[in-house]
């Protein structure tokens, strides 16, 4: 990637376009081992195993993670935007098809988890995602009118 950076340098649109790019491989290749580790060569069979489908949701949030630290370290607001994305996504993809096999207490502590989470992850976008946007120019300070009788 940092080779086509350098030919494509005078191009910042280029730039973009080829990190997506690598970003969606990324995801392709990790998608590609977690299946190929609980499914062994054969690819294509039907069906998930419930291990699988939590090892699909760990790699989500730590590619996310990873986008938000990226994003704080390096003051970029996009990434972090973009890491916000993908940790609802992983909350949807929880809500909706994790927690969908279980009942009783399990399924009460995992609600209650879930929305730990969520509180955290807008503790996190509000204290590491909060950059400073601000002009430099300063208002003008106003001053009381006197009067002048």
């Amino acid at each position: 990637m940092p080779a086509t950076e350098r030919f494509w340098i005078s191009e910042p649109k280029l730039h973009n376009v080829t990190r997506s790019l690598a970003g969606v491989l990324l995801i392709m290749y990790v998608g590609l081992e977690i299946r190929a580790f609980w499914q062994g060569p054969v690819l294509t069979e039907s069906g998930v195993v419930l291990e699988e489908l939590y090892s699909y949701t760990v790699a989500m949030l730590i590619f996310s993670v990873g986008l938000i630290a990226f994003a704080s370290v390096k003051q970029r607001k996009r990434v972090g935007q973009l890491g916000l994305a993908f940790i609802i996504m992983t909350c949807l993809k929880v809500f909706f098809i994790d927690m969908s096999g279980l009942y009783g207490l399990a399924r009460a502590t995992s609600f209650i988890g879930l929305g730990l989470t969520l509180v955290g992850i807008a503790w996190a976008n509000k204290r590491f995602l909060s950059f400073d946007t601000s002009d430099t120019r300063e208002e003008p300070e106003l001053k009381p009118q006197q009067d002048q009788a």
